[in-house]
C-alpha cells in the first residue's frame, strides 16, 4: 500500500509540475514573445517624422527589432515605414520579397492612406529592381482598382445626396 501511495503522489507531482510548466511557458510567450507596444511606439514616432527628417526616422527604424512586432497589420505597417524610410534616404536595399507580404495585406485593406503608400512603395521597389514593365502594370492595375472603389464610393455618396435632397423637398412641400 505504501508503494501505491508513493506512486500516486509521484504522478500527482508530475502533473502539478506539468501544469506549472505549461502556465509558465504561456506567460513567457505572452510577455516575451511579443513586446509590440514599445516597437509600435517607435514605429509611430518614426512615421511622424519620416518626411520631414528621414535620417532621424531611419535611426529609429534601425533600432526596432522586427521580431517584436506582432500582428499582420503591425508587420505591414512596419514594412511600409521601413520601405519609405529607405526610399527617402536614397537607399535601394529592399526586395520584392520584402514588400510583397505588405502588399498582400494592404490590397484588401480599408486603411486607404497606408494602402496608397504601400502601392507606391511596392512599385518603387519593382522599379529599383529593373522590373519596369511589371512596375507599370502593377501600378496601372492597382490604380484601376482604386478608381473603381472610389467611383463606387462617389456614386453611393451622390445617391445619398439625391435621396436626402428629395426627402427634404418632400418634407417641405417643395417637390418638383
Amino acid at each position: 500500500m505504501y508503494l501505491c501511495g508513493k506512486f500516486v503522489h509521484m504522478i500527482c507531482r508530475i502533473f502539478q509540475l506539468s501544469a506549472i510548466s505549461i502556465l509558465t511557458a504561456v506567460a513567457a510567450l505572452c510577455f516575451a514573445g511579443c513586446s509590440s507596444r514599445t516597437a509600435m511606439q517607435q514605429v509611430a514616432q518614426a512615421e511622424a517624422i519620416v518626411e520631414s527628417n528621414p535620417q532621424e526616422a531611419l535611426a529609429i527604424v534601425e533600432h526596432i527589432d522586427h521580431n517584436d512586432i506582432c500582428g499582420k497589420h503591425n508587420r505591414a505597417r512596419y514594412t511600409l515605414l521601413l520601405s519609405e524610410t529607405l526610399y527617402l534616404n536614397y537607399i535601394d536595399t529592399l526586395s520584392d520579397a520584402t514588400t510583397r507580404p505588405m502588399m498582400e495585406y494592404y490590397l484588401d485593406s480599408d486603411i486607404h492612406d497606408e494602402r496608397a503608400r504601400a502601392l507606391y512603395q511596392h512599385a518603387v521597389v519593382m522599379h529599383q529592381q529593373g522590373e519596369l514593365a511589371e512596375a507599370m502594370g502593377f501600378s496601372e492595375d492597382q490604380l484601376g482598382r482604386l478608381m473603381a472603389n472610389t467611383a463606387g464610393m462617389i456614386t453611393l455618396s451622390f445617391e445619398e445626396l439625391l435621396y436626402e435632397d428629395n426627402l427634404d423637398k418632400s418634407m417641405t412641400g417643395h417637390g418638383g
